[in-house]
């Protein structure tokens, strides 16, 4: 796997925010079938998709993080 070091960081905040816009669109869907205000929902979740998928087309999954990486996610886990 030549060239794949380093490119697990993107992936990360990518899947992140896919799994937000997943939820606002259900949420978008859930206000709209109430009759509340739906527009929110539905900014957030474009919004999200939007920064999901440039995001997640740069990351790979099976990626091997760099050191710098390793040690970051280490220390977040406190």
């Amino acid at each position: 796997m030549r060239g794949t070091r380093s490119r697990y960081a993107p992936f990360v905040p990518g899947t992140g925010a896919l799994a937000i816009g997943v939820l606002l669109a259900a949420f978008t869907l859930a206000a709209a079938a109430v009759g509340e205000a739906w527009t929110g929902f539905a900014a957030g979740a474009l919004l999200a998709f939007g920064i999901s998928l440039p995001l997640s087309r740069v990351g790979r999954a099976d990626a091997e993080p760099a050191r710098r990486e390793a040690l970051i996610a280490v220390l977040a886990r406190g």
